[in-house]
């Protein structure tokens, strides 16, 4: 079946998965009644979703190109957004207001309505250096907006509303379908989700005399150690999940989205793992979170060739096993029975490394 654009799909979809269009066995599909009034109207969600397939696949397998051009965008628009923090910081500074995070607010989305107008009036090719300048913006207008909340260590809801506001910067035109945007609506939806759900324990934790200060803005390093401390679990899950998604994107033949989740899930990966290290609970759960996390990416690198991700899986794996072995062991003096069990495993992954390997491989390509 064909849509209006001339793509093929499957029998029995309705919306075209390149470009979004509407589906018919005709080649072409009628407007449905009321149609006409709604496109005269304004766009509406379906034309939305079909902007960002459209815009999405003409880099689902190549990409965006860095050039010198859009290097030096980006730094263009890191330093305006810089700038803009500035006169954000100083005008909280200087109110008087009962709520002085207002005027702070006031500029930071003056600087974000900046970044849109300078891609829509001025050139198109600046969309590197806007995207540049939005993210920070838009993450620091949400924290000034719950800066009440923050005050007291409480970080949840900022980062979902922030992960809101790069979703929807990603969605609707001037900066639709910017990886970096969907990458940073994962990592901070996902990230204030985790806080939301043990936030009285982040907040425990840093009032009961681990650290100094609660505030975010007194000592944000407190905050986000105790962060990823009581919630590393929840993150190695959440990794898992995101490199999940990564792999039906890549059976789909969506390579350059799926790396977007892989990208965020491997930090997820990285943050659990090291809040895991630090805790002081049973360690066995997320070592083995961590091992199939590990694995999970190793077998989604495999299908399109992913040097790096191949290699962080399986150093991710790597020390998973050996964090295992290290927590079912520590109750025994002798290192022996560690070293034994450690060389065992090695020994076993060497002899599917020579007489699997290619098999596994093989299997991995054929499930698509």
């Amino acid at each position: 079946m064909r849509c209006t654009n001339g793509h093929e799909n499957a029998d029995g979809v309705r919306f075209c998965g390149t470009c979004g269009a509407s589906v018919s066995s005709g080649g072409s599909a009628p407007a449905p009644q009321g149609a006409t009034a709604s496109v005269s109207g304004g766009p509406n969600f379906q034309s939305l979703k079909g902007d960002l397939l459209q815009q999405l696949s003409r880099h689902r397998h190549s990409g965006y190109p860095t050039t010198l051009q859009s290097t030096m965008a980006m730094v263009s628009g890191a330093l305006f957004a810089f700038a803009i923090l500035v006169f954000s910081l100083d005008a909280i500074g200087n109110s008087d207001s009962d709520n002085p995070y207002t005027a702070g607010v006031i500029w930071t989305i003056l600087g974000c309505i900046a970044a849109y107008a300078v891609v829509k009036f001025v050139s198109e090719d600046l969309v590197v250096g806007a995207t540049t300048a939005f993210i920070p913006l838009s993450i620091i207008t949400s924290f000034l907006l719950f800066g009440s909340q923050l005050e007291e260590g409480k970080t949840g809801m900022a980062l979902i509303v922030a992960g809101l506001f790069s979703l929807a910067a990603w969605f609707f035109p001037i900066l639709r379908g910017r990886p970096a945007l969907l990458a940073t609506s994962l990592f901070t939806t996902g990230l204030g989700l985790l806080v939301v759900m043990v936030q009285s324990s982040i907040v425990d934790s840093v009032e009961c005399g681990f650290y100094d200060e609660c505030s975010v803005f007194d000592d944000p390093t407190a905050v986000l150690t105790a962060t990823s401390e009581k919630s590393a679990t929840l993150m190695l899950i959440l990794g898992i999940v995101l490199l999940a998604v990564a792999w039906v994107l890549d059976r789909r033949d969506w390579p350059q989205l799926g790396r977007t989740f892989i990208g965020v899930g491997i930090v997820f990966e990285i943050i659990g793992a090291f809040g895991v290290y630090e805790s002081s609970s049973d360690k066995t759960a997320g070592s083995i979170l961590l091992v199939l996390a590990g694995a999970l990416l190793v077998a989604v690198a495999v299908r399109q060739s992913r040097k790096s991700s191949l290699i962080i899986g399986g150093l991710g794996a790597a020390i998973g096993i050996a964090a295992f072995l290290v927590t079912i062991t520590e109750d025994n003096e002798d290192v022996t029975l560690f070293a034994i069990l450690m060389i065992a495993v090695a020994v076993g992954i060497g002899y599917v490394a020579l007489k699997k390997s290619q098999k596994i491989t093989a299997s991995i390509l054929q499930r698509s």
